[in-house]
């Protein structure tokens, strides 16, 4: 490099040689530049991030729900079905 600068050619000088960026990469790279943004917002930024941590808890719980054993779950029914009894008859 510091040949190249001493040769005043430049266009060497700022070749070093590095592979090119992909698409994809250049895709992911705008993608989570993107989201940070989103995410920081000065004025709505924390409420995006309290929603989609809300929205993650939820996601988590359902798939928690969808891999439960059949017999618990199945234990959850009927105490959600006697609740909902309850409820109507009050």
């Amino acid at each position: 490099m510091t040949k190249a600068v001493g040769r005043r050619n430049w266009a060497e000088a700022l070749d070093r040689g590095r592979p090119a960026a992909g698409l994809p990469t250049l895709l992911g790279a705008a993608a989570v530049g993107g989201a940070i943004v989103y995410f920081m917002d000065p004025v709505k930024g924390s409420e995006r991030r309290h929603s989609t941590l809300d929205a993650g808890r939820h996601a988590f719980k359902e798939m928690a729900n969808a891999v439960k054993h059949p017999r618990g779950r199945a234990g959850d029914q009927a105490a959600d079905d006697i609740e909902r009894a309850r409820s109507r008859v009050s």
